[in-house]
């Protein structure tokens, strides 16, 4: 059942890895051409390079500078490290009464999916105008607009037709499902 539960790719820190490594590349790229085009380095980053080498290392500037990279790296290699959200739901399946099928089925439903039948459900309460839903595996977050003034009782029936869908469908473990209502006037 475990491969079934896809996790994402963790994206974000290998983007943002390859934009640093893509700036420093283009930097010292133009820093390597001005130097043979000139035969000499550019005046800022010589005075940069000078003010460096002479720098102590226990100088607070370094001691800060080196600080934020070793804070940057670690959160970088967390971050690529710790798995993902779950992307999809259980959802029951009936057990087969095939022969030839063995160990059971398994399905899931994807977290887009959910949020699609959240939708499905609160469109069809009289009231409701506009739905739009997302969802985690744990959780799916109903918004919807109304021309009604008193939304507690059409939230409380928009909730009850959600979770009644998601037990319908076999979702299981439930998801929290949080409606919030928002009145639009018609016009």
């Amino acid at each position: 059942m475990k491969a079934l539960r896809h996790r994402p790719a963790r994206v974000l820190p290998a983007v943002l890895v390859s934009i640093v490594m893509l700036a420093l590349a283009a930097a010292l790229l133009w820093a390597a051409i001005a130097r043979l085009a000139t035969g000499q380095w550019w005046s800022q980053l010589s005075r940069a390079a000078q003010s460096v080498e002479q720098a102590p290392w226990a100088a607070p500037g370094a001691m800060v500078a080196a600080a934020v990279v070793a804070i940057i790296g670690l959160l970088l290699i967390i971050w690529a490290l710790a798995p993902g959200a779950f992307t999809t739901a259980r959802v029951a399946s009936p057990e087969p009464e095939d022969a030839v099928v063995r160990g059971g089925v398994h399905a899931v439903i994807t977290t887009g999916g959910l949020a699609t039948l959240a939708s499905g459900a609160a469109h069809q309460i009289d009231g409701v105008s506009g739905v739009r839903s997302s969802a985690t595996a744990k959780s799916v977050l109903v918004s919807l607009t109304t021309p009604l003034r008193s939304r507690d009782s059409l939230v409380a029936e928009v909730r009850a037709a959600v979770e009644e869908r998601m037990r319908r469908s076999g979702v299981f473990p439930a998801p929290k499902i949080r409606v919030r209502a928002h009145t639009k006037e018609m016009s």
